[in-house]
């Protein structure tokens, strides 16, 4: 009785290896994408109080080697460690460089707590 379950199992994995050839690769490999037009990037960078590591992650972002338009934004979150003048400067010198002073807004604690606002 043990014979059938046994042989079932054989006959359906030799169905799945030699029937289905390789069911368990991936499907068709996709070539490599020519884009139509230059590519237009914005990368937003929310900080507060990073003055330690701005400097070196906006000069890295600035010093990509990047066939397209590049934009970076930071959104200096009222920091009081000076993250904003530092970014100031790297903006004078590169035009690719926005910065834009934030307000913190905390209107989802304030939903959550069941308090509401107007903005």
């Amino acid at each position: 009785m043990i014979f059938i379950p046994v042989l079932l199992s054989v006959v359906i994995w030799a169905w799945l290896l030699v029937g289905r050839g390789a069911f368990w690769r991936s499907g068709p490999v996709l070539g490599a994408a020519h884009p139509t037009r230059p590519l237009q990037i914005t990368v937003v960078i929310p900080a507060r109080d990073e003055a330690e590591h701005i400097s070196d992650t906006l000069r890295s972002l600035l010093t990509q080697q990047f066939d397209g338009e590049l934009r970076i934004i930071l959104v200096d979150d009222n920091s009081s460690d000076g993250t904003g003048a530092l970014a100031l400067e790297l903006a004078e010198r590169d035009g690719r460089l926005r910065v834009v002073n934030g307000k913190p807004l905390r209107l989802v604690g304030q939903a959550r707590c069941g308090r509401s606002r107007k903005v």
